[in-house]
C-alpha cells in the first residue's frame, strides 16, 4: 500500500534547475499562479455560500433543481460547523490512497484532529470492512453492514468523518 503526502508550505513546482536559472523568477511565478488558484477557489466558495444565504426559502422551494440547492446548503453547514473552526492555523496538506477502487483522503487539521473523506469513483459498488476512524459527518451511497460488517459504497458514494485529537 503506498501513501502520497502533499505538504504545501514545501511544495516546490518540478522545475529543472537549469530552466530555474535560465528564466528568474520563474518558479515564484509558478508558486505564485497557485496560490492565486486557491485563492480564487476559496473566493468561489465563499461567493456560493453568501448566495445560498440571501436565497429566499420560497425560490428554493421552486426552483428546478431544489434539491441540488437544498444539499449545496447541507455541505456548508456541515462545513461551516466541522470543518472551518479546525482550519486556523492549517500548514499542511494531507495523504491519499487508491485502494480496490477507492479514493482515501485524510488531512491533518490545526487542533490535531483529522479529516476523512473515501469515496467511489468507480462504475461499480465496492465492498469495504474498513471505514475511516471517527464520528461520520456527511454519508450518501453508502449501505449499513451486512452481518461480515462489510459496507458497500454504491458508484458515486461518499463518506466523511472527523476524527478528534482525542480518538
Amino acid at each position: 500500500m503506498r501513501l502520497t503526502a502533499y505538504n504545501a508550505d514545501r511544495f516546490k513546482p518540478g522545475l529543472p534547475e537549469e530552466a530555474a536559472s535560465q528564466e528568474p523568477g520563474l518558479e515564484h511565478r509558478v508558486a505564485s499562479a497557485e496560490v492565486a488558484f486557491v485563492e480564487a477557489q476559496r473566493k468561489a466558495i465563499a461567493r456560493l455560500s453568501r448566495a445560498y444565504q440571501r436565497t429566499p426559502a420560497a425560490l428554493i422551494e421552486l426552483a428546478p433543481h431544489r434539491e441540488r440547492l437544498m444539499l449545496v446548503g447541507e455541505l456548508l453547514a456541515l462545513r461551516a460547523r466541522w470543518l472551518v473552526p479546525r482550519l486556523a492555523g492549517q500548514h499542511s496538506g494531507g495523504i491519499y490512497r487508491i485502494r480496490t477502487g477507492l479514493l482515501e483522503v485524510a488531512w491533518p487539521l490545526a487542533d490535531g484532529a483529522r479529516w476523512h473523506l473515501v469515496t467511489n469513483l468507480g462504475d461499480r459498488a465496492v465492498e469495504t470492512a474498513e471505514l475511516p476512524p471517527g464520528q461520520p459527518v456527511y454519508a450518501h451511497g453508502l449501505a449499513p453492514a451486512d452481518a461480515a460488517a462489510r459496507h458497500a459504497l454504491a458508484p458515486g458514494a461518499v463518506l466523511v468523518a472527523l476524527e478528534t485529537a482525542r480518538g
